[in-house]
Parts: structure tokens; C-alpha cells; sequence
């Protein structure tokens, strides 16, 4: 995550291969904000059980909301 939103100061949402997700933690710690093509580890319990254990902030996830729902509402 500090690569390319950090440091290259990218501004859009990252999504996952199809499939290519093995984790909820390891995920949205480092950086994807969206999971295809159906999230199986982005499910809300998932969710809210990284950041009830402290893994995953709530800033962590509203940046990652807000940047998908950008891209939604602002298309290129």
C-alpha cells in the first residue's frame, strides 16, 4: 500500500484478479480495496472481525470505500 498509494500517490481503487484473493487481513492491509469476482473474503464478518482484532483500521476501510465508490461516481 505505501508503494502506490503512498508514494505514487494513486488516487483510484485496486482490484484483485479473479481469484487471486487468499485473505481479508492480508488484503486490505496492503492495499486492495476490491475483491472480484464475488468476495469471498471481503464479506462484511470478515471485515468486521480485522478490525474488532485490531488488524485492519476504520480509516483503512473507509479509504478503501471511498475510493471504489469514486471510481464508480467518476468515471474516466
Amino acid at each position: 500500500m505505501t508503494m502506490l498509494k503512498g508514494r505514487y500517490n494513486f488516487s483510484g481503487f485496486v482490484v484483485s484478479d479473479w481469484g487471486a484473493t487468499h485473505s481479508t487481513n492480508g488484503s486490505l492491509v496492503n492495499g486492495l480495496d476490491i475483491e472480484m469476482p464475488n468476495g469471498h473474503y471481503y464479506t462484511p464478518e470478515n471485515i468486521q472481525d480485522a478490525i474488532a482484532e485490531g488488524v485492519v483500521t476504520m480509516d483503512r476501510v473507509d479509504d478503501s470505500c471511498i475510493r471504489a465508490l469514486t471510481g464508480y461516481a467518476w468515471p474516466c
